[in-house]
């Protein structure tokens, strides 16, 4: 979604709903108060997801654990072949 959408401003609200809609069809309870941010860094655009992974041990609450991940590449777009790099 974020790669995809070009110059468009709703890229960043799109990214982020397609990626949370991904943890609610995988498993919610996995990765508990799951956060999606979309980024754009250069050419480049993604989204981070993090969130808190399911307590393995109940007597230990403290082991609880962050898990952060970042999924981008490159903007996809159209170049034309005359040496510019502007997209289109």
């Amino acid at each position: 979604m974020a790669r995809l959408a070009g110059d468009s401003d709703a890229w960043p609200s799109e990214a982020e709903a397609k990626a949370t809609q991904i943890i609610q069809a995988i498993g919610p309870e996995l990765l508990q108060s799951a956060t999606a941010t979309a980024f754009e860094e250069g050419d480049q655009r993604g989204v981070e997801v993090r969130g808190t992974a399911v307590q393995v041990v109940p007597l230990l609450p403290e082991l609880a654990f962050t898990i952060t991940a970042r999924s981008g590449g490159p903007i996809e777009c159209f170049r034309p072949d005359d040496g510019s790099e502007t997209c289109q």
